[in-house]
């Protein structure tokens, strides 16, 4: 792993490759099914020259699944890319063209400006008719075509796998580069949310860095750093002593660090990392918040804590027979949870309820970091009998 488009990446060097347990079926994009790959990825230069043993300049593949031919019945079972070139087999203009590689139909995909040892985004799209390619965010190549990628279902070979194309273990089939943000949609995007995805060379910032927290630093040029007692949900990075990511394991933690070289690690150290809450968050979806068991007297409020923010929250059901906003002291009646209570669908029972009666109703969570609502409000009717 190193640093990639948007924090790591995998980095490989010509002649290794990546399997997954991961099939086309299993996926949902296999068959003649939609589906949008979207990929970052850098080729290093002079990847795939003849001075590097095995390696045809056609051959070198980025990602595949499915399988190696067609004996199977159905045209096209294979979905990857391969084959960074210049202007012809064997040429090397900066990777001008690439294929999209399917078994008996293989496209060449042109690239004016070029790939060579920068990053690159591309969306690799079937819609369910027509095969389209985007580059960068522009579309680059559409043609129809009956498409089948084979699955777990058809042969147990034909997993996806990174780095590499085909289900032969060749080194000249693979790929030399980085290779950061794979994904796999069950859907083909349109133009717009390709541009999303881009985000003008971007991305679209889910997989944002995940936020710095500390560095180990040590004299003596270290370059192997621990960190034992980490928060749940942080990391470091033992090539560069970076601490990152995100926990909900609130309270105070001490670390122990070192850090090393060659020669050895440093004492011990005790860095001291405090995780406070955030307000809890409910969810304010229609499906999530409504009233059942409606008699004439008495109701249940449903409701889902989305994020309890690290720390178990006490939540409370206003209602009256307005909405009263988000101001709890606006509401004329109120009921509290019997405990504290974390992540999940959860409901709360109201009682002395007048008969025939409308309600509207709100559910606010609060921890020691304050107080969430919901953003909208749900009503119910009591019987009149």
């Amino acid at each position: 792993f190193t640093t990639g488009q948007f924090g790591g990446a995998v980095e490989f060097s010509s002649n290794e490759w990546i399997f997954t347990d991961a099939f086309a079926d299993t996926m949902e994009v296999g068959e003649g099914n939609p589906r949008t790959i979207s990929i970052w990825f850098k080729p290093n230069l002079q990847s795939h020259w003849g001075s590097a043993p095995n390696h045809h300049s056609w051959d070198p593949g980025l990602y595949w699944m499915g399988t190696t031919d067609s004996r199977f019945g159905a045209a096209r079972d294979g979905w990857g890319l391969r084959g960074f070139s210049g202007g012809s087999v064997g040429g090397n203009n900066n990777y001008t063209r690439f294929i999209s590689q399917h078994n008996g139909w293989d496209p060449q995909v042109p690239v004016g400006e070029g790939i060579m040892d920068r990053w690159v985004h591309i969306a690799h799209i079937y819609t369910g008719t027509d095969l389209q390619v985007y580059v960068d965010g522009i579309k680059r190549y559409e043609n129809a075509q009956a498409m089948y990628t084979s699955g777990k279902a058809i042969a147990s070979y034909s997993h996806l796998r990174f780095g590499m194309f085909h289900t032969w273990t060749d080194v000249r089939r693979t790929f030399k580069g980085l290779i950061d943000d794979f994904r796999v949609y069950k859907k083909a995007f349109t133009s717009s949310e390709v541009q999303e995805l881009f985000g003008n060379g971007n991305g679209d910032g889910v997989n944002s860095p995940a936020p710095l927290h500390f560095t180990i630093t040590g004299s003596e040029s270290p370059d192997n750093f621990t960190a034992v007692g980490l928060p749940t949900g942080l990391s470091v990075n033992a090539r560069t002593g970076k601490i990152t990511g995100i926990t909900t394991d609130v309270g105070d933690h001490n670390v122990t660090i070192k850090a090393g070289n060659f020669l050895g690690f440093s004492p011990e150290k005790i860095l001291k990392i405090k995780v406070k809450p955030i307000a809890p968050t409910l969810s304010s979806l229609t499906d999530d918040l409504t009233a059942s068991n409606v008699l004439s007297t008495a109701a249940s409020i449903n409701f889902k804590l989305a994020d309890f923010g690290g720390e178990n929250a006490a939540v409370t059901v206003y209602y009256d027979t307005s909405d009263k906003g988000t101001i709890a002291s606006s509401w004329q009646n109120s009921q509290a949870s019997s405990s504290s209570l974390g992540n999940g669908n959860h409901n709360i029972s109201l009682t002395g309820l007048t008969q025939g009666a409308t309600y509207h109703f709100r559910v606010a969570a609060q921890n020691s970091a304050g107080m969430g609502w919901t953003n909208i409000a749900g009503t119910f009717t009591t019987s009149a009998t």
